[in-house]
C-alpha cells in the first residue's frame, strides 16, 4: 500500500529504475557491436511501453486507485485553472446553492433536530387536555386538573411539573427594574434533570403559602446585577415589594419559556371557578412509550371530578414530546423553507450541468483523442466527474463561509421567538458533514449526465466533426436542464408571489383603531405596594393626569389589555330579557379608564364614553362592541343602549348586572388574521378584581416619538412611586408591525429564495442561448448571406427562447398548483391557486428569459456572413 506522502519519492525511484534498466539494455547492445543509435532504438522497442510498465509496477505496489484518483484531481485542477471564467461561474453557482441549503439546515438542525439539553430528553413530554374549540395557546392543562393528576399514583409518569410566567419588579439594588419571572412547582428543575449551578433548588415545603419567599436567579441576572458573586446566596432581594431569599443560580445554558430572570415556587391554589391553562411537563417512567402514557392520561382524566361534566368529543387529550412545545409553531415554516431552498440547489445543479455540457462540447476533440489513444469510456467519464466533483467541493467550501454569515443574518432578522432555541443554533460537525455530503453528491450528479452524454459519440466522429455539428451535441439534454430550472423557479416564484399578495392584504386590514401617534408602556403594580383596587385606581388616575401635562400629549388613558399586545380574558354572556344566547358565545373582557376610545382612535357609534360618573358608588355600566349590539338588537344595534347584561352565570345577583351606556367599533384583538372580535368594556373605577388590574398599560396619543416621550414618562411614574418600573415602552405602530412580523419574515425569506432561483435560471437560460447562437454562427451567416434581415434573425433567436421557456412555464405552473398548497395556513385572503398570481409570475419569468436572451440576440444580428462562412 502506497501512502500519499510517499508518492512523489516512489515515483522518482520508479523513474530512475526504469531509466537505469533501459540504459543497461542499450549498453549491452553496444557491447555486441550495434551502433549507439540502433542500440537505443532496438532497446526501446524490446523494452516496450514504459508508461504501461510503470502502471503495472504501481499496481504491484498497491494503492493504484489512490494514484489514479490523485492524478484525476491534479488533471482536473489544471483544467479548471486554464478556464477561470467557467470555474468562477460554476463555483459561485454551487456556493449559492450549497450555502443557502447549509444555512437553512443549520437552523433546522439547531431548532428542530438537536436533542433538548437535558438528561434523557426522549423521556420528557408535555401533557395536554383542553377544549377542541380552543385555537390559541399550546398544549396545556388547567391548574385544577394538574393538581388532581399530580396527587394520583402513576405508572407512566415519574414526575409532573408546571410553570407560568408573570412580571415582577426588582427594587433595592439599583433602579427599579421589571423582570420576567417563572413561577414553577418545586420539582420543575428536577423533572428536567437540571440542578442549580450554585446553591440548591426548591423543596416541596416551599410550595406552601408563607414559605414561598425564596428565589433562584438566572445566570444572566446574577452576572449583570450581582457581578456573579457567590455571596449572593442567602441574601435578600425585593420583588414586588416582598423580600425573597436567594437560594440558587441556574446554569448558564439553562433557559425555558418566558426568558425568565428569576424563578419562584408556585404556591397558588387552584380556583375551581377559573380554570387557568398552563403547560405541564412530565418525565416518563423508564420503558414507557408515549402511546402508553397517552392511554393512562386519558384514563386518569376521565376519573377526575373536575372533568365529570365534559361532553364526549369536546376535549383533546394528548401526550407530546417536550420538543414540540418549542417548535410546534416554527416547525412547519422551517421545513417549508428547507424544501424551498432545496429547489435553489436543484436549479444550481442544473445550471452547472449545463455549463459542463457546454464545456464538454468544446472539449470533444480532446475527448476523441484520448479515446483514440486507448482510454476507455469509464476512464474518461471518471475524469470528467472528478472535475465536476472538485468544482462542487470548492463551491461547498465557499458555501459554508456564506452559510455562517447567512445564519447570523437569518437569526438577526427573524422576529423574536420565531426561531426556537436560537441560542443553540451553530455550525457544528453534523452541519459540516451534511454540507460536504451535499457538495460531493451535487458534483457527482451534475458531472455524470454531461460526462455520459459527451462520451457517447464515436471517437472518429469527434475527431472529424466540423463546427456545423456542434449544435446537435447534447442539445436535447441542455434544453431539459433549462426547462427544469425554469419550472423550479416558477414554483418558488409563485409561492413568493402568493405570500407577497397575502402580506399586502394583511397590511391593508383595518384593525378598528388608529395606530399612528399612540405610545404605550406597561407597569406591574404589586399587591405589597398596592394592596387593594382603590390604591390602583388612585395611582392610575394620578399617572394619567400627569401624563396629559407632558408637552405634545393629546390624551392619555389606561387599560388592562391593548389590542395586538397581549392575550385577552374571554367569558360567556347573559342578557337580561334574551334567553337564547348560545353558551358558546364568547366575548373579550377589557377594563379601561376614561378617554380610552379617544386615545386609541376607536369609533364611538352610539351612547357615551366612560367618565367620572362611573365610580365605585354608581350603577355598574359597560360598553359593548358593534357586532354584539347588531346581533342581539338588530338591525343597527342602537337598541342596546340601556339594556343589561352580565357574565354567563346560572344565578346572577342584582349587583352583577351592567347597563350598556355605549356602542363602539369592533377591533382586532388577537391578530390581523383573526379578524375583529366581540368586546365588552368595563370602567376601571368600578372593577375590583386585582389579577385583572395589577398589570396595567398606560396609553398616550401624541405627535412626539417614543424616544422623545420615554424620559418624561419615566419621570412621571418615578416621582409618584419610585418602586414602579416601566416595561415594554413602544409605539402602537411597532405593536402592529410585530403582529405581522412572522408573515413578513416568511415572505421576505421565500422572496429571497425565489429571487435567487430566478437569477440562476436566467443565467442558465443566457448560457444556453449564447452557446446556441455561437454554435449556429455558420447557419445564421448563410441566412444573412441569402438575404435574411435582422428581424428574421431575431425571430429565430426568439423562437429558440420560447421553445425553452414555454415548456418550463407549463410544467412550472402545474407544479405550483400542487406544491403551493403547503402555504395554505400562511396565506390570508389568498388561495394557493390564485389566477392573478400565477399569470403575474408567468409574465415575470417570460420577461426574465427574454432579457437573458437579449445579448445573444444582439450578437446574432451582428454576424458578418463572410466571417461566419470563412470560420467554417
Amino acid at each position: 500500500m502506497r501512502w500519499p506522502w510517499r508518492g512523489r519519492a516512489r515515483e522518482i525511484e520508479l523513474t530512475e529504475e526504469l531509466r537505469a534498466h533501459l540504459e543497461m539494455a542499450i549498453e549491452q547492445r553496444i557491447q555486441r557491436g550495434e551502433s549507439p543509435a540502433v542500440a537505443r532504438d532496438n532497446a526501446r522497442r524490446e523494452f516496450g511501453n514504459t508508461t504501461h510498465i510503470a502502471e503495472v509496477t504501481r499496481e504491484m505496489w498497491g494503492g493504484a486507485s489512490w494514484d489514479a484518483f490523485v492524478r484525476d484531481v491534479r488533471y482536473a485542477a489544471r483544467g479548471l485553472r486554464r478556464s477561470p471564467t467557467f470555474t468562477a461561474v460554476a463555483v459561485a453557482t454551487f456556493a449559492l446553492g450549497i450555502g443557502a441549503n447549509t444555512a437553512m439546515f443549520t437552523v433546522v438542525n439547531g431548532a428542530l433536530l438537536a436533542p433538548l439539553p437535558f438528561p434523557q430528553p426522549d423521556r420528557l413530554v408535555v401533557l395536554s387536555h383542553r377544549p377542541a374549540a380552543m385555537k390559541v395557546g399550546g398544549p396545556a392543562l388547567t391548574d385544577l386538573t394538574f393538581a388532581q393528576l399530580r396527587a394520583m399514583p402513576s405508572r407512566a409518569f415519574e414526575s409532573m411539573a408546571t410553570l407560568h410566567g408573570r412580571a415582577m419588579t426588582l427594587t433595592g439594588s439599583g433602579d427599579a427594574e421589571q423582570l420576567s419571572a417563572a413561577v414553577v412547582t418545586a420539582n420543575f428543575m428536577s423533572t428536567l434533570g437540571v440542578s442549580p449551578a450554585i446553591g440548591r433548588g426548591f423543596t416541596a415545603a416551599e410550595e406552601v403559602p408563607g414559605n414561598d419567599h425564596v428565589v433562584i436567579l438566572s445566570d444572566q441576572l446574577w452576572r449583570e446585577r450581582f457581578a456573579g458573586a457567590p455571596s449572593v446566596l442567602g441574601t435578600s432581594i425585593t420583588l414586588d415589594g416582598t423580600a425573597y431569599v436567594v437560594i440558587g443560580v441556574t446554569p448558564p445554558t439553562f433557559e425555558m419559556s418566558y426568558k425568565a430572570a428569576v424563578w419562584i415556587p408556585l404556591s397558588e391554589r387552584p380556583n375551581p371557578k377559573i380554570g387557568a391553562f398552563r403547560p405541564v411537563i412530565a418525565r416518563l417512567s423508564p420503558g414507557t412509550s408515549i402511546q402508553a402514557a397517552k392511554q393512562e392520561l386519558a384514563s386518569a382524566i376521565a376519573r377526575l371530578p373536575s372533568t365529570a361534566d365534559e361532553k364526549p368529543g369536546t376535549q383533546i387529550t394528548d401526550v407530546l414530546p417536550m420538543v414540540d412545545m418549542f417548535v410546534a409553531k416554527a416547525g412547519p415554516s422551517l421545513w417549508m423553507f428547507t424544501g424551498a431552498v432545496s429547489f435553489v440547489l436543484l436549479i444550481a445543479c442544473a445550471n452547472v450541468a449545463n455549463l459542463l455540457l457546454i464545456r464538454a462540447s468544446g472539449r470533444r476533440h480532446e475527448i476523441g483523442v484520448r479515446a483514440a489513444l486507448g482510454a476507455g469510456r469509464t476512464r474518461i467519464v471518471r475524469q470528467l466527474v472528478t472535475e465536476s466533483a472538485l468544482v462542487a467541493c470548492i463551491g461547498g467550501a465557499v458555501g459554508i463561509v456564506l452559510a455562517r454569515w447567512g445564519v447570523r443574518v437569518l437569526l438577526a432578522t427573524a422576529p423574536p421567538g420565531r426561531i426556537p432555541r436560537s441560542e443553540e443554533i451553530t455550525v457544528d460537525w453534523r452541519v459540516l458533514g451534511a454540507a460536504f455530503g451535499v457538495s460531493l453528491l451535487a458534483g457527482l450528479v451534475c458531472g455524470m449526465f454531461p460526462a455520459l452524454a459527451s462520451t457517447r459519440r464515436d471517437p472518429r466522429e469527434a475527431l472529424t466533426s466540423s463546427g456545423r455539428t456542434i449544435a446537435g451535441s447534447g442539445d436535447r439534454l441542455r434544453r431539459v436542464f433549462v426547462v427544469a430550472q425554469l419550472s423550479l423557479a416558477i414554483v418558488l416564484s409563485t409561492g413568493a408571489g402568493l405570500l407577497l399578495k397575502s402580506f399586502a392584504r394583511l397590511r391593508a386590514v383595518d384593525p378598528g383603531f388608529r395606530t399612528s401617534g399612540v405610545v404605550m408602556f406597561n407597569v406591574n403594580l404589586s399587591q405589597t405596594a398596592f394592596p387593594n383596587a382603590t390604591d390602583i385606581h388612585a395611582f392610575g388616575a394620578q399617572v394619567i393626569d400627569r401624563l396629559r401635562q407632558i408637552p405634545g400629549v393629546e390624551s392619555a388613558t389606561m387599560a388592562n389589555v391593548i389590542p395586538l399586545a397581549a392575550p385577552h380574558v374571554i367569558s360567556g354572556l347573559r342578557i337580561d330579557g334574551i334567553s337564547d344566547v348560545p353558551k358558546a358565545y364568547q366575548v373579550n373582557k377589557i377594563v379601561v379608564a376614561p378617554a380610552h376610545f379617544t386615545t386609541m382612535g376607536i369609533r364611538l357609534f352610539s351612547g357615551r364614553d366612560f367618565d367620572s360618573r362611573d365610580n365605585e358608588s354608581s350603577q355598574p355600566v359597560t360598553i359593548i362592541s358593534r357586532s354584539i349590539a347588531r346581533e342581539f338588537w338588530p338591525p343597527d344595534g342602537r337598541g342596546a343602549i340601556g339594556q343589561r347584561l352580565t357574565e354567563n352565570s346560572e344565578d346572577p345577583q342584582p349587583g352583577d348586572w351592567q347597563t350598556i351606556v355605549g356602542i363602539v367599533d369592533d377591533v382586532v384583538e388577537q391578530g390581523l388574521t383573526q379578524g375583529r372580535e366581540h368586546e365588552q368594556y368595563f370602567p376601571l373605577a368600578q372593577f375590583r378584581d386585582m389579577p385583572f388590574i395589577s398589570n396595567i398599560r398606560f396609553v398616550l396619543r401624541s405627535s412626539r416619538t417614543v424616544q422623545d416621550l420615554t424620559p418624561s414618562m419615566r419621570a412621571v411614574v418615578h416621582e409618584l412611586n419610585p418602586v414602579v418600573a416601566l416595561r415594554d415602552i413602544q409605539s402602537m405602530d411597532d405593536v402592529a408591525a410585530a403582529s405581522t412580523a412572522g408573515s413578513r419574515f416568511e415572505t421576505q425569506l421565500l422572496t429571497i429564495f425565489a429571487a435567487l432561483a430566478l437569477l440562476l435560471a436566467s443565467v442558465g437560460t443566457y448560457g444556453v442561448l449564447a452557446y446556441d447562437v455561437a454554435a449556429r454562427t455558420h447557419e445564421l451567416g448563410v441566412r444573412v448571406a441569402l438575404g435574411a434581415l435582422s428581424g428574421d434573425v431575431v425571430r429565430v433567436v426568439v423562437r429558440r427562447t420560447l421553445i425553452l421557456v414555454i415548456p418550463g412555464l407549463l410544467i412550472g405552473q402545474i407544479g405550483a398548483l400542487g406544491v403551493t398548497r403547503v402555504l395554505q395556513k400562511s396565506l390570508f385572503e389568498v388561495t394557493p391557486t390564485d389566477p392573478a398570481t400565477l399569470l403575474a409570475v408567468a409574465g415575470v419569468l417570460l420577461l426574465v428569459a427574454l432579457i437573458a436572451g437579449l445579448a445573444p440576440m444582439r450578437r446574432a444580428t451582428r454576424i458578418d456572413p463572410m466571417t461566419a462562412l470563412r470560420s467554417e
